[in-house]
């Protein structure tokens, strides 16, 4: 077996919040990125968008809803890096439409258990 290298191993920075707010924002972090490990793997980790949370938090009608159209506008800002923008906007769309249903649920019953 062949001792891994620091250069082997995969490096996992996450970033959320305002650091990856828009495109620009995301376009900083993977040249942060890409300088300060050179030459390693790196996995770059996203968490939800500034106010995405609290979006989703407050629910009510039209959160799945908003939810997409802030993802697609970074999605229409980062499209030449991207290359399957449109596979992209399927699944962006099918997570909208899950986050809607889940929101329109908590929103008839009330309440929402710790699982939701």
């Amino acid at each position: 077996m062949n001792p891994t290298t620091s250069s082997d191993r995969l490096h996992v920075m996450k970033f959320g919040g305002t650091s990856v707010q828009d495109a620009a924002r995301m376009r900083t972090v993977a040249d942060l990125a890409a300088r300060a490990l050179p030459e390693r793997r790196v996995c770059l980790v996203a968490s939800a968008l500034a106010g995405i949370t609290d979006l989703l938090l407050r629910g009510g009608p039209g959160a799945g809803e908003a939810y997409l159209a802030r993802h697609l506008e970074v999605v229409e800002d980062l499209r030449p890096e991207l290359g399957e923008a449109a596979a992209l906007r399927r699944d962006l769309a099918a997570l909208a439409g899950e986050a809607g249903r889940l929101l329109q649920g908590v929103a008839l019953v009330g309440e929402r258990s710790p699982s939701v």
